[in-house]
This record gives structure tokens, C-alpha cells and sequence, in this order.
């Protein structure tokens, strides 16, 4: 091999996806075996490989679709026959309306976790009364904070973020009370004027920034960088007058 060719070889592929979809055409047969096993497993059909197989089905399975969507409620049928930690990642959208119990069985298959979602919008359903929830809990001495009416996945996942701010917001008995909201997106692209303008009032009291350039609330609150004002951030430079703090 020339020193030409040498040193080409060393750089950047140009295309990143490349040697693997070269992998995938040089080893298909093996491939398309093996995600014949992965839907035999997961009609449940006769003959179905057993929970190593199935594992190394999957693993097959992301590498040609590396994510894949399900639920809450299918995870545990899904991934039966994966164990602790076998998934790289799990993201979970609006975990503001999902109970913590439910998240339970994808985050233990997880190495590392996202969770997202906004704890002012809806809240978890949850088909056990209250009344039956505080029994539990008094049974158990658990604290009230643990109960599944009483918070979200994403209040969990909140919880133990140690970045972010503290928001006002009126409970179901109408006094107000803090809600620790970990890395908050303060910057809103979604919704015009008037819609914006009303949810940020009423529910956000006002610490959402409207992307649009003609939002008032984008031009009074002025560069896009003052944004963190109020919020505690991972950052070299902190915003002055508001200093680290711990997650409550």
C-alpha cells in the first residue's frame, strides 16, 4: 500500500454509516436469521430461542434499527428476556404523566436513562383511589412523596437532578407550592400568540421565552442567553446572584 493510500486509509471515513452498512450486507444471512428468531419470540411461537438467544436476537435487531418504540405497559412483555442493564439507553417522553411505578421495569434494563416531560401539564392516571393509596401508605410509613397521585416519573427523575429551579404552581387544594423542575426548557418554539402568551401566565408565571423573533415576551426579556436567569446550571460561568444549589 502507497503512503498515499495509507494515509487515507488512517482518516475519517467519509461516510459514518458506511462500514456498518457494509457489515450488515456482508453478514446478512446471519442477520436475517436472527431477526427471524426475534419475531418467533415475540409472537411467543413454538420453538421461540431461549433468553441468551433472544438477547443476542435483539442486539441484531439495533443494529439496523438502533431505536425502538413501545411503552410503559408492553415493556415488560417486550424485553422479558432482557435483564438488568442489557439496554444502552432508555428515553422517555412526557414522563410528567406517568407514574413512577409504571417506569419501574425499562429503567432497571437501562444503563443510562433521559426521562422528559413538563410536571405542570397532565398528570399520571392512576386506577387506585386515593383513599386506597394512603392505606398502603400508612401501612408501609411510607412518606406521601412516594405515592403514585402525589408525583410523576418525571418528578422522580427530577428529584435527583441537582441543576435547575424551583417554579410556583397551585396544588388541587389551591394554595401554592414549589415544584423543583430539574434542567428546564425554558425556551418555547410550539405555540403563537395568544395561545403562548395565556399558558405562559397561568401556568409557567411567565419564565417562558418565545422562540418567534415578533414575541413580545421574546423582545422584553431580550438576548437569548438570559434565559438561565433564576436556574442553576452546569456551566463555567455562572449567572451572577444565583449560586449552586442542591435538589430539594
Amino acid at each position: 500500500m502507497s503512503s498515499s493510500n495509507a494515509s487515507l486509509a488512517a482518516g475519517p471515513h467519509p461516510d459514518p454509516f458506511g462500514p456498518k452498512i457494509a457489515f450488515i450486507a456482508g453478514a446478512g444471512g446471519r442477520i436475517r436469521q436472527n431477526l427471524r428468531q426475534l419475531i418467533a419470540a415475540l409472537a411467543r411461537e413454538p420453538g421461540a430461542p431461549p433468553p441468551a438467544a433472544e438477547r443476542a436476537a435483539w442486539q441484531t435487531l439495533f443494529l439496523v434499527v438502533p431505536v425502538i418504540s413501545t411503552t410503559f405497559a408492553s415493556c415488560g412483555r417486550m424485553f422479558g428476556a432482557l435483564g438488568a442493564g442489557s439496554l444502552g439507553w432508555v428515553l422517555v417522553d412526557e414522563g410528567g404523566q406517568a407514574v413512577p411505578q409504571h417506569a419501574v421495569g425499562a429503567l432497571w434494563r437501562a444503563r443510562r436513562a433521559v426521562i422528559t416531560g413538563d410536571p405542570l401539564q397532565l398528570e399520571p392516571i392512576f386506577g387506585v383511589p386515593g383513599e386506597v393509596q394512603d392505606r398502603v401508605r400508612d401501612l408501609f410509613g411510607t412518606d406521601r412523596r412516594w405515592l403514585p397521585a402525589g408525583t410523576s416519573a418525571q418528578g422522580m427523575a427530577d428529584r435527583r437532578n441537582q441543576w435547575g429551579t424551583s417554579i410556583l404552581t397551585e396544588n388541587r387544594t389551591g394554595d401554592m407550592k414549589e415544584v423543583w423542575v430539574g434542567a428546564p426548557l425554558r425556551v418555547h418554539r410550539r405555540c403563537d400568540e395568544p395561545m403562548f402568551g395565556i399558558s405562559n401566565t397561568i401556568a409557567y408565571q411567565g419564565l417562558m421565552v418565545a422562540q418567534h423573533p415578533t414575541s413580545p415576551s421574546r423582545a422584553a426579556r431580550g438576548p437569548i442567553i438570559r434565559v438561565a436567569a433564576g436556574s442553576t446550571w452546569p456551566a463555567p460561568a455562572r449567572v451572577s446572584g444565583f449560586p449552586p444549589r442542591a435538589a430539594p
